[in-house]
């Protein structure tokens, strides 16, 4: 939902953001990464954001060593705006 005043304004704004955000996705898969996008929003149902980053991470590790180098998610990102 937008704010009431300068409507022009937000929209152009969240229009800039959204595709920010959608070149930046593509430099992050195209460099092997996976993407998962958490919205403000969805912060509030604990439950539901533990079983998001879950699934989309993995397991919890109680082994505290150190995790390989490469891993499901790729390696460090590098050229991102």
């Amino acid at each position: 939902m937008l704010p009431k005043t300068r409507r022009d304004w937000w929209e152009q704004k969240l229009r800039r953001t959204v595709e920010r955000d959608e070149v930046n996705i593509r430099k992050l898969m195209e460099l092997g990464w996976e993407v998962l996008t958490i919205w403000e929003c969805t912060l509030e149902d604990e439950v539901t954001l533990n079983e998001k980053l879950i699934e989309f991470l993995g397991p919890v590790r109680l082994d505290v060593s150190p995790a390989p180098a490469k891993t499901k998610h790729g390696n460090r990102a590098q050229g991102l705006d």
